[in-house]
């Protein structure tokens, strides 16, 4: 399963990817949230952690600005082996997905 997203993984490394350069978490808790998902920083910043772990997601720090009161924010991005990861999971998701009834 390390080459594969849990369903969580799937929907935090799908707003990293929307998001862009402009990744980090509270972005990317308000892009889940506008989405319809409700998650805590604490569970989004869990995720990007395994992410990472996996090698799904890297990190870096960006600049400090004034607005964070001189704080970096850590910025993700997504990585080739998080995309590969993806696409299986999405392959996956499709196959079973094909063999659920549609409601008539």
């Amino acid at each position: 399963m390390a080459d594969r997203l849990t369903g969580l993984e799937e929907l935090v490394f799908l707003a990293v990817g929307a998001l862009g350069a402009d990744a980090y978490g509270v972005s990317i808790q308000d892009k889940l949230q506008r989405a319809g998902m409700k998650a805590s920083l604490g569970v989004v910043y869990a995720t990007l952690d395994r992410l990472e772990d996996k090698g799904f997601v890297e990190s870096s720090l960006g600049d400090a600005t004034a607005a964070r009161g001189g704080r970096r924010k850590r910025l993700f991005r997504a990585t080739p082996k998080g995309k590969a990861a993806l696409t299986a999971t999405a392959r996956i998701r499709a196959r079973l997905l094909s063999k659920v009834e549609r409601p008539a």
